[in-house]
C-alpha cells in the first residue's frame, strides 16, 4: 500500500517531466518461489502470462497494471472497506 501511494505521488510531481511512472500491482505468479508456498493462491497465472500482460500494459502508456482481472477487482473494492471493519475479519476465534 505504501508503494503504490508513493508511486501515485512522485506520478504526479513528474507529470511535465519525461519520466513515466508505471505500478505495476499483480497477482500471485507461478515461479520457483510461489511453487513452496502452501497455503492458497487465488488467481495465479504464469511468469510468462504475467510479462506479457506488463509489456502491452507498458506499450499502451498505462499508469497502473494489475492483474490477474479478478485480484485487481478484489483489490479496488476492498478500498472501499472502512480501516475499522479489517480487523474484525480478521480476527481469529
Amino acid at each position: 500500500a505504501a508503494q503504490i501511494n508513493f508511486l501515485e505521488s512522485i506520478r504526479t510531481d513528474l507529470v511535465n517531466t519525461n519520466v513515466k511512472i508505471v505500478t505495476v500491482s499483480p497477482g500471485f505468479v507461478k515461479t520457483p518461489m510461489t511453487d513452496v508456498n502452501t497455503f492458497p493462491m487465488p488467481f495465479i497465472i504464469s511468469a510468462d502470462k504475467a510479462a506479457k500482460i506488463i509489456v502491452k500494459g507498458i506499450e499502451k502508456k498505462k499508469a497502473e497494471i494489475v492483474f490477474p482481472t479478478p485480484m485487481a477487482i478484489s483489490m479496488k473494492l476492498s478500498r472501499l472497506v472502512p480501516a475499522s471493519i479489517w480487523p474484525k475479519l480478521f480476527k481469529k476465534g
